[in-house]
């Protein structure tokens, strides 16, 4: 993750914090907003080049740079999100990072298990005021 961060850090891009981006075994999930096409290729092209990265889900949209108001709703939807996993049964929710970005959810993480894995996406597919839900959860080498 940090040396994700340094790289991007190190492409001059409009607004940096405009970026989210969560690391797990190697996958790499990029989401945010980005001023250009050629700046969210640079963006990318830049993080292919770390070792260790074996995958890249690039979620970034182009043009569009949310209001404080906008990013204060997705930072409280996040948190609801994460407290409701923390008390869900079967579910671990340490091994998960959440993010909501743009109204969008990503979770991202290591299921102990196929059941726990399927726990979480049916439990998260439930919640209705998720518009969209990207999940990226792997299993350990033992559970495929």
């Amino acid at each position: 993750m940090t040396k994700i961060i340094t790289k991007i850090s190190g492409i001059q891009l409009k607004n940096f914090t405009d970026i989210t981006v969560s690391v797990s075994s190697g996958h790499v999930l990029l989401a945010g907003n980005i001023e250009n096409q050629s700046k969210r290729l640079e963006l990318i092209k830049e993080v292919w080049k770390i070792d260790g990265v074996e995958n890249i889900y690039n979620e970034i949209n182009i043009g569009f740079s949310p209001s404080l108001a906008d990013r204060a709703d997705d930072l409280l939807f996040e948190t609801r999100i994460k407290n409701r996993l923390l008390f869900k049964s079967g579910v671990y929710s340490n091994n998960y990072s959440v993010d909501v970005v743009n109204g969008n959810v990503y979770v991202m993480g290591t299921a102990s298990s196929f059941q726990e894995k399927t726990t979480l996406e049916n439990y998260l597919n439930e919640m209705k005021d998720i518009k969209k839900l990207v999940t990226i959860v792997s299993l350990p080498k033992n559970e495929k």
